[in-house]
Formats: structure tokens, sequence, C-alpha cells
């Protein structure tokens, strides 16, 4: 009887000290009810796996999360937080590993000794994009943390890709639905362009490879639809017909572009993020894209990043796979 007595006394602090923990938090929303919410009061440092349920509640509901004033939050912190999403991405470009962790990365436009960039400070990430959308296994959720800030530059765009798929009609839909793309880093790009000189060789010939996912894809969790396919790396739908005709190959192209073109329209479906000191935001790459708007080298910006692995390939509607293979071509209109 004693020991039951201690197990329900037990229960019951935890109980009361996970709600006195919670009902500091502040949570505002920033867009609306299911896009950006600003979180006060919550420390990352010290995360117990209520306050954890609790914030990933939050991000299923508004997929960007602004949380501020983490100014204690150290390195390890950061990377035991994220680790409970899942499992860390390696990013390939070695050069922005952090030292002594090859699973987070620096983001920055600053400069070494030798005249390269301490961190990622691609050009190609200032079109929109999911992270790692490109890879066979992409990332699920990204987590940035803000080191140095400058005043004038560095925002980061985000557009809700969920609200972007319902807003089409029902007949678009269905049509994008049933299509799938070509996602690359690289392939359709020069890498001089790209201000990723720090790669290497081998890191370069791994850039260039491609997978096949939908346009469309379903969320794990919630069961929504979201617009994957995105300007930075998607660049061509698989089509049909192994011979198609340059109509069907123009028709091809228009959908992309168009498919862009809609999600894109920041002002009904985007969010900027004017970085404040310190803050960490996160967001779901499976229901939103996100976007660099840059700074100039003489206005340093650094930034800590890690990025946590999808736990299974990007669903939708339509799969490659050796169920229905056949019925695809082998071809994208971009090798024609």
């Amino acid at each position: 009887m004693g020991v039951v007595l201690l197990v329900i006394c037990v229960a019951l602090c935890q109980l009361l000290l996970t709600a006195a923990v919670q009902a500091e938090v502040v949570v505002n929303p920033i867009v609306n009810d299911h896009f950006v919410a600003e979180i006060l009061n919550f420390d990352l440092e010290h995360v117990t796996p209520e306050d954890f349920a609790f914030l990933e509640q939050q991000l299923l509901q508004f997929k960007v999360l602004a949380i501020r004033n983490q100014g204690h939050l150290t390195v390890e912190g950061q990377r035991r937080f994220s680790k409970l999403f899942g499992d860390l991405h390696v990013h390939l470009e070695s050069a922005s590993h952090f030292e002594g962790y090859e699973d987070v990365n620096l983001v920055s436009n600053i400069k070494n000794a030798e005249g390269k960039y301490i961190g990622l400070y691609g050009k190609h990430v200032e079109e929109f994009h999911s992270d790692l959308s490109w890879a066979p296994m992409p990332c699920k959720v990204t987590i940035l943390k803000s080191e140095i800030r400058p005043e004038l530059c560095g925002a980061t765009d985000y557009l809700d890709t969920v609200s972007a798929f319902y807003a089409l009609p029902a007949d678009k839909q269905a049509h994008y639905r049933a299509l799938l793309g070509k996602y690359c880093y690289l392939n359709h790009k020069n890498v001089s362009s790209t201000g990723m000189d720090n790669l290497r060789p081998e890191e370069i010939e791994k850039a260039r490879e491609c997978a096949i996912h939908p346009l469309i894809t379903k969320h794990p969790r919630t069961g929504q639809y979201n617009v994957y396919a995105n300007p930075s790396h998607t660049n061509s739908i698989l089509l049909h017909a192994n011979h198609p005709t340059d109509e069907e190959v123009a028709a091809a192209r228009a959908d992309l572009q168009a498919l862009f073109a809609h999600t894109g329209q920041f002002d009904r479906f985007g969010y900027r993020h004017e970085w404040k000191d310190h803050d960490v935001v996160i967001w779901d790459n499976r229901a939103v894209h996100h976007r660099a708007t840059g700074c100039p080298d003489d206005m340093p910006r650094k930034l800590v990043r890690t990025t946590v692995n999808n736990d299974e390939v990007p669903k939708g509607d339509v799969a490659y796979d050796d169920h229905n293979r056949s019925s695809f071509g082998s071809r994208f209109y971009d090798e024609l």
C-alpha cells in the first residue's frame, strides 16, 4: 500500500511540476493559428520529455516556431535537443561542420584567414526549398540558432506549403498529386555560381546526386498534403512516356512553373522572419519551404544549424517503385 501511495505521489508531483513549467510558457501566433508562432519562456538547454511533447505539438500545428531568448543555449544543448526529433543529418559540406561536431553546421558569410566562408553560404539557398529534398532521405526538422545578427539584412522567408496545396482547385490538386519530380542539389547549377567553392571534389560528386519524390507529399503525422516541389531542388517532372511529344514536354515544364508560381505567392502564403538576438527558429520541412535573403560580406552573420533526418522517404499518392514503375516512362524532360 505504501509503495502504491509513493508512486501516486511521485506521479502527482511530476504532473504539478510539468503544469508549473508549461504555465510559464507563452505561445503567440504570428501569422494565424496554423502558421508561425513565437514561444516565450522556454528553455531549450533543459528539455524534459513533457517539454518536448508540448513543443513538438506546437510545431505540428504552426510549422514554424520562433523561440526567443536562447543566448544560454550551448552547441551541445542544441544538439541534445535536436536529437529528440531523431537522427541528425551530417551535411556533405565538411568545411561547414562546427568544430568537434560533424552533425552541427555553421551558416555564415564570415570568411577565415584563407578567404573562405566558415560555414554554409550557398547562393542557391536564396531560392525557396525544403532542406535535403534532393536526397533519397531528406530532413524533417531544421533548428537554427542566431549567434551574430546584422541589423539590416539576413531575414529568413517561409512559405506555408500546406495552405498553398489546399488553395489549389480540386482538379489541380488531383493532377499534381499524380506527378513525380526529380530533385537535385547541384545537378542543374554551375558550382562556381553557388557560393559553394568550399566543396571537395568528392563532395561535389555527392552534391550532383538526385532523388525522385512526389510533387505533393502527405505529412506522416498530420495527414495533410503539402507542395513538396520547390524551385531550388525540383528541376523536372517524370514523364509518362519514353518518347514524349514536344507538346507533352512543354506541358510538363509549364505544370512545374505554374506550381512554383502558385506556391510562391508570398503575400498569400509567406512569412518573413526578422531575427532577434539569440532566436532559435525550428521548422517542419514536411510542411514549409524557406529561403535565405542573404547579407553582404561586410555585414557579418552567423548561425548554428542542426537538421534531423526523416523517419521515412517522402510519400504521397504516387511512388516510383516496383509496383508502378512501368506506368511511367524513364525520362525527365530535362534529359531530352
